[in-house]
């Protein structure tokens, strides 16, 4: 399906300045983003480097050892647990520290192109383009503001969600 929309020569010189100020105000506002960001940056670093200065290695994760206390440990070791986690809706059941799975929807997913063809005496004509395609997504698509809705309706005949199952959560 394609939609057809003119635009004047002045328009599209509103259009410019437009994008010109936009782009001037996104420059200073990705600088100080920067500098905020980089701020953050060496604080993390200098806390890292704190870190790795003053920390103890625990010889034994299964040992707890009083004079350690308050002081930062490292420790290594295997992770088990004896508990049987499941999901009743998929009758799922194993012995983990945690479940985790997803679901998606194959759907029709609406994409938009736009190009703009150039007229006689400079004013221009945008053309927009909406094509369809069948994709698995993670969340369904509402079909409802597609541009040809009756012919690609999407239907969800069950809505999942997947929550992270994990030893000692209720």
């Amino acid at each position: 399906m394609k939609k057809r929309e003119t635009k004047s020569w002045g328009s599209k010189l509103g259009d410019g300045l437009k994008s010109i100020v936009i782009a001037l105000i996104l420059i200073v506002v990705a600088t100080a983003l920067l500098f905020w960001n980089e701020d953050r940056a060496v604080k993390t670093a200098d806390c890292i480097n704190e870190a790795q200065r003053v920390y103890v290695t625990l010889p034994d994760v299964n040992t707890l050892n009083a004079e350690l206390d308050g002081k930062l440990v490292y420790a290594q070791g295997n992770a088990q647990t004896e508990a049987v986690l499941e999901d009743g809706r998929f009758n799922i059941q194993k012995n983990a520290l945690s479940l985790r799975y997803s679901a998606e929807y194959y759907q029709w997913v609406e994409s938009k192109s736009t190009r703009e063809e150039k007229q006689v005496g400079g004013s221009s004509e945008v053309v927009t383009t909406y094509s369809y395609s069948k994709r698995w997504v993670k969340e369904p698509v509402d079909s409802t503001n597609f541009k040809q809705e009756d012919e690609h309706r999407n239907t969800v005949l069950m809505e999942i969600n997947t929550p992270v199952f994990s030893v000692g959560s209720p």
